[in-house]
């Protein structure tokens, strides 16, 4: 028996020594402490209803946690440590979380805090990513809810404070910087809390006196000719084309891009037998098909305008749907129909105009019509508008393009044959049906025959003709001004926006694309 004893306490010795636990005697407890303060926004207000997390820092958990009381007043009893500590406040408090880390607790502790305003969301607004700057121009930027002020930053670096209004604007020189690419972001300020927005990348450029344009690479289209264009979605468009394959027969050839109209896939051939088809025109729907109109003829014997369609972006294409025509042109080439154009009405209706020589024998030599599909141009209604004609045996209007500016209005531009040898006139609607009884205005003896114009997104209109010459309004088509031409030789052009700031011109013969930069307003 004492033998036993003895060997139990040598054991109980040896462990001991050894640091091992012996039944019987308590472990030493970790010290604890209180950790408490009062929580405050930056008015000395207490704020009611904050969570307090004690966080272990390596795991980001928490080992404890308390709520303010009705004096923003909190106490957590915590073991002798190093934490982080974060103070979420109520939701709609308008303020923001925040953590303090690395609070050492070896002793009772005592940590106030101050919460700060929630930082409004700051946006820029203009420029827009890929907008090309020049001269003076307007930052501006808007904010998610008041702020104290904003300031702007060009490339990390302020350069100044913008001025309140409505939104919140710095009117900037862009010269003091290199042409070229450059970022800007807003910082927006309520007391001392800030918040960056995320940054816009730009490109600053400056132009010439005059000139709105400033032009530079062109590319050559595979084939054909009369390109017309539609875009699918950002860098990602379709053209149509004519080309000849007999003397009796015209195909449209389908092309895409995707890298912004500079390079081109053939995707596509349309046909309608042993037809010629020519003057294509695109239109995109919007969420749904591409439509595409085309002149759909036998030569002095059957005159059409037809209208395809293709549910795969341009891949396959069904149809045609015949929109108007003349069956028995007894011969006469001129009592045709052709050269349409595809546009959207304010209510999302397609609308489509077309050069219409039919009715000549009662004394509208050419005239140009337009009509209406319900449907997205499945059908289309009987109802004819005369959107430019005069019963007076000489007056050919024709070659209709209908663009809607920035300020709603839509313009219509035509060339004027038999009475003003072709020159390109142009009539303004404010809804895109009613259209003034007369023949417009010519813009000037520059512009003659095949007009294609552009709105730019900036509000300002282009418009260029078979003449090369290329003219801009900055008033929606009050006054105009010339800029230098893209091409010097060239048939029916086209222009499109390819992106802010950036414009392309499509001609024939030869058969080409030239791109530019065109300047901010």
């Amino acid at each position: 028996m004492g033998r036993r004893r003895l060997r139990a306490g040598i054991l109980a010795a040896a462990l001991a020594l050894l640091g091992g636990a012996v039944v019987g005697v308590a472990p030493a407890r970790a010290a604890t402490f209180m950790l408490s303060g009062t929580v405050t926004d930056d008015s000395s207000t207490p704020v009611v209803d904050v969570v307090v997390d004690v966080l272990d820092p390596p795991t980001g958990n928490a080992v404890a946690t308390a709520t303010t009381d009705g004096t923003g007043h909190y106490a957590i009893s915590v073991a002798e440590g190093t934490y982080d500590v974060r103070f979420t406040p109520p939701s709609g408090s308008a303020l923001a979380p925040a953590t303090i880390s690395g609070e050492a607790v070896a002793t009772d502790t005592v940590l106030d805090v101050v919460l700060q305003p929630t930082p409004p969301v700051v946006t820029v607004v203009a420029p827009r990513n890929g907008q090309i700057v020049s001269d003076y121009y307007d930052l501006a930027a808007t904010t998610s809810a008041p702020v104290d002020r904003v300031e702007f930053y060009i490339d990390d670096v302020l350069i100044g404070q913008a001025t309140a209004g409505l939104g919140w604007n710095y009117h900037w020189n862009s010269t003091t910087v290199a042409e070229g690419g450059h970022k800007i972001q807003a910082k927006a300020y309520v007391g001392s809390a800030s918040a960056l927005s995320a940054p816009v990348l730009f490109n600053v450029k400056q132009f010439a006196p005059g000139q709105v344009i400033d032009w530079g690479q062109t590319t050559n289209f595979p084939a054909g000719g009369w390109v017309r264009m539609t875009k699918l979605r950002d860098g990602v468009w379709l053209a149509a084309t004519t080309v000849g394959i007999t003397k009796y027969r015209a195909e449209i050839w389908i092309y895409k891009s995707t890298d912004n109209a500079r390079s081109w896939t053939k995707i596509a051939t349309v046909d309608d037998g042993d037809r010629l088809l020519g003057n294509p025109n695109l239109l995109k729907v919007p969420k749904g098909d591409v439509l595409l109109a085309t002149r759909n003829w036998v030569n002095l014997v059957s005159y059409r305008i037809s209208v395809w369609r293709s549910s795969d972006n341009g891949m396959h294409w069904t149809g045609p749907v015949k929109v108007a025509g003349n069956e028995n042109p007894q011969g006469n080439q001129y009592l045709n129909v052709c050269e349409p154009w595809l546009f959207f009405l304010p209510d999302g209706r397609v609308s489509i105009m077309y050069a219409d020589g039919t009715q000549a024998a009662i004394g509208f030599r050419q005239r140009i019509t337009q009509k209406i599909s319900p449907d997205n141009g499945q059908t289309w209604g009987s109802l004819k508008i005369f959107a430019a004609a005069l019963q007076d045996n000489r007056s050919r209007p024709g070659m209709p393009v209908v663009i809607r500016m920035k300020n709603g209005q839509y313009l219509l531009l035509f060339e004027l044959g038999g009475v003003d040898n072709f020159y390109v006139h142009y009539k303004r609607s404010s809804d895109g049906v009613t259209w003034t009884g007369d023949l417009g205005t010519r813009i000037s003896t520059d512009q003659q025959g095949g007009p294609g114009a552009v709105s730019m997104s900036n509000g300002r209109v282009i418009v260029t003709s078979n003449t090369m010459a290329v003219s801009y309004s900055n008033d929606y088509g009050q006054t105009w001004q010339s800029n230098d031409p893209a091409f010097t030789v060239g048939r029916w052009p086209a222009l499109y926006e390819i992106g802010p700031g950036a414009i392309a011109d499509s001609i024939s013969l030869p058969t080409q694309l030239r791109f530019g930069l065109v300047k901010s307003r």
